[in-house]
C-alpha cells in the first residue's frame, strides 16, 4: 500500500509538472483564440485535483487516517476539469460548442488524443491494482490538445491574414482598373496635340489617383474628408479628361471637417459615373456629392440621374452593375469604424448614403 502510495505521488508529481508546462504555453502565447480559455480551466481544474491527489498520498505515506474528501474533491474537480476540456475539442470555427452540423469538422487526431490516453490508462489501472496512471493520461490528452490546438488556431489566423490580402488585392485590382487607366492614357495622349497644359494637369491628376489608391488600401486609418474629396476631384477631372465622356458633377459641401475611412466615398463617386451619369445616352447626366452635420454623425449622400429621364431601357445586368460595384467594400470599411451605408437604385437614378460618426462617438 505504501509503495502504491509513492508511486503515485511521483506519477501525480510528474503530471503537475505537465500542467505546469500547459500554464507557462497558455499565459505566454500571444494569440487569442475561442478555446484557450476554456483550455486553461480544464488544466486549473485538472491541476487542484493533482494536488487533492498527492496531499492525500502523503498522508497515506504519514501513516494517518487518509482524508476522504481529498479524493471526493479531486473526483469533482476532474469531472469539471474533462467538462471543459469537452467543451475545448467540440468547440467550432465560429466559438460556439457543437458536435453535429459544425462549420468545420472534428479533427479525428485532437478526438483521438483526448480520448486515447485515458481508455489506455483505464485499462492498465483495472490490471494493476494500486497504481493509478489516469491521472498522467488526462494530463497527456490535455498537453496535446494545447499544441493542437494552438496549431489549428495559428493556421486559421493564418488563413484569414491570407483571405484579408486576397481581399485586399481585389479591392486594388478594381481601384486601378486597367481599362480605366488605359483610356486615361488615350484621353492624356490626345490632349498632348491640342493642349499640352491640360495633358500636364491630367497627368497629375492621374499621379494623384494612383498615389491616393495606394496609400488608401495600405492604411486602416480614418483620414481626413478633404483628403478624400481630393481623391474623389482628381477621379472626376480624369473621366471629365475624356470629352466623349459627358456629365455634371456638383458638390454641396455644408460640413467638411470630420474624419472618414480611406476608399468610403470615392468607390461611390465612382460607381454613380461609371453606372450611373454616364449610362444615359442624351448626356445629361448628373452626379451631386453632399455633406451634412447630423451631431454625432456626419451624412455623405452621393446621388446621380443616371437610370431615369430619358436614358434607353434599362436592362437587368446594368442594373445588377450600378447596385454592386464597390458597396460590399464600402460596407466593410464603414462597420469597423460604426457606420452604415444605405443605398438604392431604379429607375429615377442612385442614391447611396453614408453615416460615418465623427470622432468622440466613434466606437
Amino acid at each position: 500500500m505504501v509503495h502504491s502510495a509513492s508511486i503515485n505521488i511521483a506519477l501525480d508529481t510528474c503530471a503537475l509538472a505537465m500542467m505546469a508546462l500547459v500554464f507557462w504555453r497558455l499565459v505566454t502565447e500571444g494569440k487569442e483564440h475561442g478555446t484557450r480559455e476554456r483550455l486553461l480551466a480544464a488544466a486549473l481544474l485538472h491541476a487542484g485535483a493533482l494536488v487533492c491527489r498527492v496531499a492525500a498520498n502523503i498522508f497515506m505515506l504519514s501513516g494517518l487516517e487518509q482524508p476522504k474528501f481529498l479524493f471526493c474533491f479531486a473526483i469533482v474537480l476532474d469531472a469539471c476539469s474533462a467538462c471543459a476540456f469537452a467543451a475545448c475539442v467540440l468547440t467550432d470555427s465560429d466559438g460556439r460548442i457543437r458536435l453535429a452540423g459544425r462549420l468545420v469538422p472534428l479533427s479525428s487526431t485532437l478526438v483521438g488524443w483526448s480520448i486515447g490516453p485515458c481508455a489506455i490508462a483505464s485499462a492498465v489501472d483495472s490490471l494493476v491494482c494500486g497504481i493509478v496512471t489516469l491521472d498522467v493520461a488526462y494530463t497527456i490528452s490535455l498537453c496535446v490538445a494545447c499544441l493542437l490546438l494552438q496549431r489549428k488556431n495559428e493556421e486559421e489566423l493564418a488563413r484569414r491574414e491570407l483571405e484579408v490580402e486576397c481581399a485586399q488585392s481585389k479591392v486594388f485590382a478594381e481601384q486601378m482598373s486597367p481599362h480605366f487607366v488605359f483610356n486615361t492614357l488615350t484621353s492624356i495622349s490626345s490632349l498632348c496635340y491640342t493642349d499640352p497644359d491640360a495633358a500636364a494637369e491630367a497627368i497629375a491628376d492621374l499621379s494623384g489617383y494612383l498615389r491616393g489608391n495606394i496609400d488608401a488600401l495600405s492604411s486602416d486609418e480614418p483620414i481626413p474628408f478633404e483628403k478624400e474629396l481630393s481623391h474623389i476631384r482628381q477621379y472626376v477631372a480624369l473621366e471629365q479628361a475624356d470629352p466623349a465622356r459627358v456629365f455634371v458633377m456638383e458638390y454641396d459641401l455644408a460640413a467638411k471637417p470630420f474624419t472618414i475611412p480611406p476608399l468610403t466615398v470615392q468607390p461611390l463617386v465612382e460607381n454613380a459615373i461609371k453606372h450611373g451619369a454616364l449610362a444615359r445616352e442624351d448626356g445629361l447626366g448628373w452626379v451631386r456629392l453632399s455633406t451634412e452635420d447630423r451631431g454625432r454623425f456626419v451624412r455623405v449622400v452621393v446621388e446621380d440621374n443616371g437610370l431615369g429621364g430619358n436614358s434607353s431601357e434599362v436592362d437587368g445586368k446594368q442594373q445588377k452593375a450600378h447596385n454592386g460595384v464597390g458597396l460590399q467594400s464600402v460596407e466593410r470599411r464603414l462597420s469597423v469604424y460604426g457606420g452604415s451605408l444605405t443605398a438604392r437604385f431604379g429607375e429615377d437614378g442612385g442614391w447611396a448614403c453614408v453615416l460615418v460618426p465623427r470622432e468622440e462617438g466613434r466606437r
